[in-house]
């Protein structure tokens, strides 16, 4: 077959079957007999030019029946550009970034009114890789990036395995602390009893199966009117602090090799029954320590000097009510400041962030929580059961969330009971904090079971877990399990059976919880025998699909820097398995399909992107672009 184009010289002598003539831009084709004029239609291809771009290819045109213009301004063919195999145009000069490139190429029309191939594409760097026939969207840098998402999971609650603890462990009183390893999200450990403590570390397998090591016993003994206090040191790796004691009081530190416990040394308080409190290592200072003294309602700053021995930085008074009315925190992602909650010796619950100085001295701010009741209370019944969290991923820069349960801050709140607060804090100048609202948690009963029956004076416990995957969802371990609802700071309690699930099993109380880091995973523990189960905190379905960033599909697979056209507009071939005469969409992972899918745990809301005219072939309409 040859394509021949007309000239002063006349018509071709011995044309064959199937040659072509070109004449003035019009197509023939010779049928044995005759030249008989060609059915074509004009394909427009455009794109913007990269720097020193000298020809496109993967075009299909017929030789003699192209235009191409750049910057609107019309090319001459054989001096500006060549145009001599129906695949490819070279450019003469070669072109400038950003140059605006549009090519009319003639290309013949199917028989039987089928539709022909009518592109519209622009040439653009991808950032990242990107599968043949996947929908792309345009970043800022304008690149195209391919859609990708990570698809949701419901929820779990004590539906999971139960655990034995099998290390020996033994605690059937009210002080329980856990902490997980910010080196490994997947080993934990627990310390508890109202006598000598019990410390044990267990580990959560991929298949949420729980094992657990032998049990360490080597702390000061607690006794009703002392607590606990657990933290895995965040500056060195394997290492686990643990604060004990009530009339004498100390701080052991383990080396942790998988879940066997190594004491390194022990320190002890340098002012006698000074009763010990709240324990938190600093987050990015090796061996700095904060530890609140109960009776003297101080804070110390200190230096771990050995294994056995440390020096405090500085002192500072606190101005707590009683001997069981404070806890102390670094913010957990830089440890610039110091949040103090506590109930003052005035009356009324505060808060307060201290700024560590150069020379170690703290700087105090104050923030009320409430006003209410404690300013007639004994002593014994001021901001006890207290639990705390932090938020998993927060910013201390622009806003990091804690909770805190204490009874006494709301007024209505008995003495036996919990109340809950939500609050932020940035360490924007001296640190800021702001409040929700605080809630009777004690008074919430859900078909005859009351949320929290009763508190003891020095309990500490771990009963509070965010979601890492949202800022809405926030658990609470008492006498029930509660998921609460948050908007900000503020809190609304559930109000059905299903949002409240009783975790009476196995005649025990599963009211110890904690997060295994961010990774969507939280840990139910039973009272007294420690029995454990993996839960799940729900997870939506995040998709980088955004309607108004859709610009085209890429017909062709890349990689991350690769130059790849991306099509925008007219028909897309190549396809398989399309449904003819449906619309089609581009769906959380980028694929076109001819559902169109809505919103739910597992899915995101699908984007209409073309309609297919038959099974590999998909005209191109979506809004943004205006099709």
């Amino acid at each position: 077959m040859t394509d021949y184009l007309y000239t002063s010289g006349g018509f071709p002598a011995s044309p064959s079957s199937g040659d072509s003539l070109v004449i003035n831009g019009l197509f023939y084709d010779w049928t044995g007999t005759a030249w008989k004029v060609r059915s074509t239609v004009s394909n427009r291809v455009e794109f913007i030019a990269t720097a020193n771009q000298a020809t496109k290819t993967g075009l299909t045109y017929f030789v003699g029946s192209i235009d191409c213009y750049i910057n609107g301004a019309k090319m001459l063919l054989g001096t500006d550009f060549t145009a001599t195999d129906g695949t490819s145009v070279t450019f003469t000069p070669a072109l400038d970034l950003d140059d605006e490139v549009q090519l009319i190429m003639g290309v013949s029309a199917s028989a039987g009114g089928s539709t022909a191939s009518n592109t519209s594409t622009l040439d653009l760097v991808l950032a990242s890789n990107i599968a043949a026939k996947k929908a792309a969207i345009i970043n800022s840098d304008g690149k195209i990036d391919g859609i990708s998402q990570v698809v949701g999971a419901a929820g779990t609650l004590l539906t999971g395995t139960q655990y034995s603890n099998t290390s020996g462990y033994s605690a059937s009183g009210y002080n329980y602390r856990a902490a997980v390893d910010p080196f490994n999200s997947n080993r934990f450990a627990l310390v508890g009893s109202d006598s000598t403590p019990n410390i044990c570390v267990g580990l959560v397998a991929a298949d949420d199966s729980v094992t657990f090591g032998a049990a360490a016993t080597s702390q000061s003994p607690t006794s009703t009117t002392g607590h606990h206090d657990i933290v895995w040191d965040p500056v060195n790796e394997n290492i686990l602090w643990v604060r004990s004691g009530a009339s004498s009081s100390s701080i052991h530190r383990y080396s942790v090799s998988g879940t066997t416990l190594t004491v390194l040394g022990r320190v002890g308080s340098t002012q006698g029954n000074s009763e010990w409190g709240t324990l938190d290592v600093h987050p990015t200072i090796s061996n700095r320590f904060i530890i609140t003294k109960k009776n003297l309602r101080t804070i110390e700053y200190c230096r771990l000097d050995t294994n056995t021995t440390y020096t405090v930085l500085s002192s500072t008074l606190i101005g707590a009510k009683s001997s069981h009315t404070h806890i102390a925190k670094f913010f957990p992602d830089d440890g610039s400041k110091i949040l103090m909650l506590y109930a003052r010796s005035s009356g009324g619950t505060h808060s307060k962030i201290a700024t560590i100085n150069a020379d170690n001295s703290l700087s105090l701010t104050s923030n009320a929580i409430g006003d209410n009741q404690l300013g007639t209370l004994s002593d014994s019944a001021n901001f006890k059961g207290k639990g705390f969290a932090w938020e998993p991923n927060g910013d201390s820069s622009t806003g990091y969330r804690f909770a805190l349960m204490a009874n006494g801050l709301v007024g209505a709140s008995p003495a036996t009971n919990a109340d809950l607060i939500v609050g932020t804090v940035t360490n924007v100048g001296a640190g800021t904090i702001t409040l929700g609202t605080p809630v009777d948690w004690g008074g919430v009963s859900i078909e005859g079971g009351t949320a929290l029956t009763s508190l003891l004076d020095s309990e500490f416990t771990s009963n509070l877990a965010f979601s890492p995957h949202n800022k809405t969802d926030l658990w609470v371990g008492t006498n029930y399990f509660g998921k609460v609802t948050l908007s900000g700071n503020e809190i609304t309690l559930p109000t059905a059976f299903n949002d409240l699930v009783s975790h009476t099993l196995s005649s025990g109380s599963w009211d110890l919880i904690i997060n295994l880091g961010s990774s969507g995973k939280f840990l139910s523990l039973m009272r007294g025998t420690t029995k454990a189960i993996v839960n799940y905190h729900e997870r939506a379905t995040v998709s980088t699909l955004d309607a108004t960033k859709i610009i085209g599909i890429v017909n062709t697979a890349g990689v991350t820097d690769d130059t790849r056209p991306v099509q925008y507009a007219g028909t897309a071939t190549g396809f398989s398995g399309l449904t003819t005469g449906s619309t089609h969409y581009v769906q959380g992972d980028g694929s076109i399909t001819a559902t169109n899918v809505g919103i739910s745990a597992t899915t995101v809301a699908s984007v209409p992107i073309g309609i297919a005219i038959d099974e590999t072939t998909l005209l191109i309409k979506f809004n943004n672009h205006g099709n």
